[in-house]
């Protein structure tokens, strides 16, 4: 097996990892959204009410970790000789990251704006269980560091491995 396998191999490896972290962090931090909020009206704009669950899930979670999937896409077809086909999926691959990457924070942002910052006090730090030790983290860089960062990086990740691994590319490490 050669060497740009076993590489891609293993940012998928760390690419799924870094879901399973970010779902069990989503899970803690949208607790609201998921259960005595579940079914609140959120307005997506003034003509779109939805359940407040549904906005979670498929307006922030995945769309997040979908923006990090097409920018995984893009980076790859950016290392190869252009052509029309190609010069259109790289169009399409950044336009889709940057779209869904803004939605998926921007709703994130706007649901979960009460978990780090409310009424405009410094909420309690949060506890957060590591292999070694238990720590106290500022409830900002929990959700930010622990969450929005490790969710676009694993669709990343996931993306990258998986479209580089569909080229023909001896020999070019690309990343």
């Amino acid at each position: 097996m050669d060497k740009l396998k076993i590489c891609l191999a293993l940012l998928g490896i760390i690419g799924v990892l870094l879901l399973i972290v970010s779902f069990n962090t989503a899970m803690f931090v949208g607790d609201p959204w998921l259960s005595d909020r579940a079914h609140d009206d959120w307005h997506m704009n003034n003509y779109t009410v939805i359940p407040g669950f549904l906005a979670y899930i498929f307006f922030a979670f995945i769309p997040l970790a979908l923006g990090g999937v097409f920018f995984g896409v893009f980076l790859p077809l950016v290392s190869l000789h252009p052509s029309k086909k190609r010069v259109r999926l790289l169009l399409l691959s950044v336009s889709l990251a940057v779209l869904f990457t803004s939605l998926g924070f921007n709703t994130f942002d706007m649901m979960l704006g009460c978990f780090y910052w409310t009424n405009g006090t410094e909420p309690a730090p949060i506890l957060v269980n590591l292999f070694f030790a238990e720590i106290h983290v500022n409830a900002w860089n929990f959700y930010f560091f622990l969450f929005i960062i490790p969710l676009w990086v694993s669709g990343f990740l996931m993306g990258l491995s998986a479209c580089a691994s569909q080229f023909k590319l001896k020999n070019r490490f690309f990343f």
